[in-house]
């Protein structure tokens, strides 16, 4: 049985008209050591039967001051989005974990990264830990397609991180059907060999995922995906 404990939000903010991002700050200590890629699962105090259980990745790699990063996109009848969108300053949230294992492969291979709208969050928290490392990462390309440039989030900080150094190259791409980004992705066959990780709804990773089995020969199991979709989502 999962083990919950107690954080306190201490900061909230929007960052695009549909995406928003609080930090919280665990009551006793920091949070166990994590890796970039894994999710807190929040036990929230509505629904029919409280609590209602909800999963949301955090946003940061692991920091010194022990805060904690969710970014969460708001959705139309989600109970758990349309809860934590207005939660301010102050208020307490259980949480366990972090758990998963959307996190990059050991080996020394290029990695495609692949996000959907929110699914850039752990993307995010990947490349801040690369970025801060003291040797050089590994390549990584970053595909990032948004349903409008105004729903685009942390575009600034993956702008730095590729003018900082030649190991990122980022995309952005505004509309991006998941149709128009496999297309894409099949485009990658000459930069193989790379490590492939794909995040966002089913609606767009199943598609992604097939591009990447058809025209460049992976193995299903080889395709790591996080699906923003599910019974504990939103």
């Amino acid at each position: 049985m999962a083990t919950f404990a107690t954080a306190t939000v201490t900061a909230a903010r929007r960052l695009s008209p549909h995406v928003r991002e609080i930090t919280l700050r665990p009551d006793r200590g920091s949070l166990n050591p994590f890796l970039p890629g894994q999710w807190l699962s929040l036990r929230l105090p509505i629904g029919d039967n409280p609590p209602l259980i909800r999963a949301y990745s955090l946003a940061t790699a692991p920091n010194q001051d022990g805060s904690l990063v969710l970014c969460f996109d708001r959705v139309e009848g989600g109970l758990g989005s349309e809860y934590l969108w207005g939660v301010e300053p102050g208020t307490p949230i259980e949480y366990g974990g972090p758990v998963g294992n959307f996190v990059p492969a050991e080996d020394a291979n290029p990695l495609l990264m692949v996000a959907s709208f929110t699914g850039i969050v752990p993307f995010r928290a990947m490349l801040q830990q690369m970025a801060n490392a003291a040797v050089a990462p590994v390549a990584v390309r970053l595909l990032y397609a948004t349903p409008e440039g105004s729903e685009r989030i942390y575009e600034a900080e993956f702008a730095a991180i590729a003018d900082a150094g030649a190991w990122l190259d980022y995309q952005s791409i505004v509309g991006g059907a998941p149709e128009t980004v496999a297309r894409l992705v099949a485009d990658a066959r000459g930069w193989m060999p790379f490590a492939p990780m794909i995040c966002g709804v089913r609606e767009f990773t199943a598609p992604v995922r097939a591009a990447l089995m058809e025209t460049c020969g992976f193995d299903r199991r080889q395709i790591k995906v996080e699906n923003y979709s599910g019974p504990t989502a939103r």
